[in-house]
């Protein structure tokens, strides 16, 4: 193919425009949670793994109307990818990566010259903020390492939450705590939350909630890019998402 596929028109279909999509969301309608086990049985999408496989499984059939040379796979490791290729001057190692495993990764070989995109997803289902926020960031250095590194045509992140019970603090200030200037909050917390927030990146994050395995100190994470976090409703299911397209090196400004 001589153009780039439109993955995220691809992923905007699958969340907005899916002929399946009332079924796919039927364990929460207007933010209300599941009331009873026949919701239970219908719901699609439920956790982590299960956006995986249905968004996953959505891209192949719709690849294959494309390009049916195109593979649509699981938790590929990034070494699969990066044998005996060169990045400033040195061969790629595992530790050129903040992570290893890709959700959903779109390839047609694993030549490094070929045309190879690449997908993040979270689903936290359990709150547990601002962990889950740093994993975003996570995320998205991930994908920017992919995009730099390994040459991806294109990289993705996808976060996706349900308002249920105290979801909704991904994305609003709680009553208690709805001062961005409350210097007893994370600042990771300013980046997700509200109408009008600063831009993820470009900065550096310390995750007091990850240690890193080489240091043994709290994770130290850099995003280079500049991204807005906009949570989108899907209709009046109680979901909301975000999906960041990360753009190839004429448009980062490097900062390493």
């Amino acid at each position: 193919m001589d153009e780039s596929i439109d993955l995220k028109k691809l992923i905007e279909k699958f969340l907005n425009d899916n002929k399946d999509n009332e079924n796919l969301f039927t364990n929460g309608i207007d933010g209300l949670s599941m009331k009873n086990a026949e919701d239970l049985k219908k719901a699609k999408i439920y956790n982590e793994f299960s956006l995986q496989h249905e968004l996953g499984m959505f891209l192949r059939d719709e690849l294959k109307k494309l390009d049916p040379d195109f593979n649509v796979q699981f938790e590929r490791n990034v070494k699969d990818f990066y044998s005996d290729i060169y990045y400033e001057d040195r061969l790629l190692k595992d530790d050129d990566f903040v992570k290893h495993e890709m959700d959903i990764v779109i390839f047609k070989d694993f030549e490094k010259d070929s045309e190879k995109y690449a997908i993040e997803l979270k689903f936290p289902t359990n709150g547990a903020y601002p962990k889950r926020m740093y994993q975003f960031v996570e995320d998205i250095q991930f994908m920017e390492e992919n995009r730099r590194k390994l040459k991806f045509k294109k990289t993705y992140c996808l976060a996706l939450i349900f308002d249920k019970a105290d979801g909704f603090l991904f994305r609003e200030w709680g009553r208690i705590s709805r001062k961005k200037t409350d210097n007893t909050l994370d600042p990771i917390y300013q980046f997700f939350r509200g109408k009008s927030k600063p831009n993820l990146g470009p900065r550096d994050f310390t995750n007091k909630h990850k240690t890193d395995k080489i240091t043994h100190k709290d994770q130290e994470l850099k995003v280079i890019g500049s991204y807005p976090i906009e949570w989108k409703p899907i209709g009046l299911t109680g979901y909301h998402y975000y999906l960041i397209e990360i753009p190839d090196d004429s448009k980062i400004k490097t900062i390493l």
